[in-house]
This record gives C-alpha cells, sequence and structure tokens, in this order.
C-alpha cells in the first residue's frame, strides 16, 4: 500500500488562489482584503457552541458514561431501564447530598434539570449513551372519558 505525499500548505494555498482567480476573476483591492480576513479567521480554530457544563454536570456525565460502561460489560445484563433507575438513583445520592430531605417539587426540578444537562453535555461531546436519557419535559395530563348525556326534551 503506498501513501501518497501529502502536498505542503504553501502549494494549497497556491492551489486554492489560483482555483478562486480562474473561478471569480481577479479580484480588486477591497474584495482581497476581505478574502484575507476570511481565511485568517477560518484558520483559526473555534470553540463548540453552547457553554461549559458545571461542575455537577461534568460529574454526573462521567458517572453515567461510566455506569453504562459498566452496564455494556455486565453478564448476564440486567433490565436496561432498570439499570438506568437505579444508576440515576445513585447519581443523585452523590450529587445531591440533602437528596433524601427534599421536598417533592425541588427534587423532581433538580433531578429534571441535571438530566436535561447530562443529555446535553454529552451530546455535545458525542457520547453513544446521550441518546437514552429520558428527559421528562412536561408532565403529561391523565386521560379523561367524555360522557355525553342523552339529549332529554325539556318538559
Amino acid at each position: 500500500m503506498t501513501v501518497a505525499p501529502q502536498e505542503s500548505w504553501f502549494r494549497s494555498i497556491t492551489r486554492s488562489a489560483a482555483q478562486i482567480r480562474k473561478r471569480f476573476g481577479v479580484p480588486d483591492r477591497a474584495t482581497e482584503e476581505r478574502m484575507v480576513r476570511v481565511f485568517r479567521a477560518a484558520l483559526r480554530p473555534r470553540m463548540k457552541a453552547g457553554r461549559k457544563p458545571d461542575q455537577e454536570t461534568a460529574r454526573a456525565a462521567e458517572m453515567w458514561t461510566a455506569g453504562m460502561e459498566e452496564f455494556a460489560t455486565r453478564r448476564p445484563r440486567p433490565s436496561l431501564r432498570l439499570y438506568q433507575r437505579l444508576l440515576w438513583q445513585k447519581i443523585y445520592r452523590d450529587l445531591f447530598p440533602d437528596f433524601a430531605r427534599m421536598d417533592k417539587l425541588t427534587r423532581q426540578y433538580r433531578t429534571g434539570t441535571l438530566r436535561r444537562n447530562v443529555k446535553a453535555c454529552l451530546r455535545r461531546q458525542g457520547c453513544k449513551w446521550s441518546h437514552n436519557i429520558d428527559v421528562p419535559t412536561a408532565k403529561r395530563t391523565r386521560k379523561r372519558a367524555v360522557f355525553s348525556s342523552p339529549l332529554t326534551p325539556a318538559e
């Protein structure tokens, strides 16, 4: 198997310039300066969009990834849904020292927020486990049956 020699950066730039001139013609001074600015900006690496996760989210994401990797190596495998539920409970107890003493609404808010943030953090990192995280976005309402009474003539 032969590997083609890699083209030098100087040759790549001059080839690109020749292609631009061929396609768009010789640029005027203002356009040339704009092209140089765009080229400079394109050379610098950019940061990924989004905020850096806070320490709590980063730690929970690490614990989630480690737990799911442990799940992948387990034989026989337990139920995925049950395992994930237990894993989240372990993460909550480790991250929130007062988790058992929290009132119901605070606990729901903190756990839902943590799951959403962990999912976003892992998705940005390209983690394959992120699509398995269930984030309840809205409370589901119970379906109610509608009973209609037969129309009776007014007496």
